[in-house]
């Protein structure tokens, strides 16, 4: 899948989190999703075919409303290591308590903990794809960060806002070289919505092999080797895709914590 949302479709994690939660999450989004014509799973179906039925829902993230599509990506974000950090801060000195089972996966915490703390959420780092816009011309310099030798952009979606949530995909060796050379290469598919979803690959020093990072508001950002993941954001930061970030205080808008076991 290309759409940020692949371990809450996997049958296996889908059975750690339980039927149970998976109810009250999909429950919060009942009005959304009633917009939008799709039904939630019926309540006489048996926990296998409850799994199967809430992970055809998220295969298909370009009939989902928005808001459940933001809040899966944070929750997949909240299982990876570079997220941790920012969960176990959002914990320290919280005046509340959430009681876990001894042998709850990453997944489901992350789940329990939105549906207690929505709030959390904003302790996540907000992402943004402007300056992949017409108006966002910095973009066309993807430089400037030590250790980083390029920047190649190399797949974007374009999501309509018509009422089919049509998705655009255009992929190239490198959207940047290729708009510098004849302008802004995907114009033609700017037409039919916004940028919902952007992959890069990072030329880092030393290493033979780039590294992929794939950004998607207004939460998700997955870098394939999570060591680079400080030196990835730093570049985001920089060119101005990232619009809030929650490190520890004082730490300036590039500086983030490195990853904790919460779980």
């Amino acid at each position: 899948m290309s759409s940020g949302i692949n371990r809450l479709t996997e049958l296996k994690i889908l059975q750690g989190i339980g039927r149970s939660i998976l109810v009250r999450f999909l429950e919060s989004f009942r009005a959304d999703l009633e917009t939008k014509n799709i039904p939630q799973p019926r309540p006489e179906l048996s926990d296998d075919e409850y799994f199967h039925a809430f992970a055809a829902i998220l295969v298909t993230p370009g009939s989902l409303p928005d808001s459940l599509i933001e809040a899966a990506s944070a929750i997949e974000e909240m299982v990876t290591p570079a997220a941790r950090h920012r969960l176990e801060v959002a914990f320290t000195g919280a005046k509340f308590k959430i009681d876990f089972p001894p042998d709850a996966i990453p997944e489901q915490i992350a789940i329990l903990v939105w549906l207690a703390v929505p709030a959390l959420l904003t302790h996540l780092d907000t992402y943004t794809l402007d300056p992949l816009t017409p108006e966002g011309a910095h973009s066309r310099n993807p430089t400037g960060v030590p250790n980083i030798d390029g920047v190649r952009l190399r797949e974007i979606e374009v999501t309509s806002d018509n009422g089919f949530q049509d998705v655009h995909i255009m992929k190239s060796q490198d959207l940047f070289e290729h708009t510098a050379a004849e302008g802004l290469a995907y114009a033609s598919i700017l037409a039919y919505g916004r940028i919902t979803r952007a992959k890069f690959d990072f030329h880092l020093a030393g290493s033979l092999v780039p590294c992929a990072a794939e950004l998607r508001p207004p939460h998700s950002l997955r870098v394939a080797r999570h060591t680079e993941t400080q030196t990835i954001k730093t570049w985001f930061s920089r060119q101005g895709y990232i619009v809030s970030t929650h490190g520890d205080a004082g730490s300036g808008p590039e500086t983030y914590g490195q990853s904790v076991e919460v779980a």
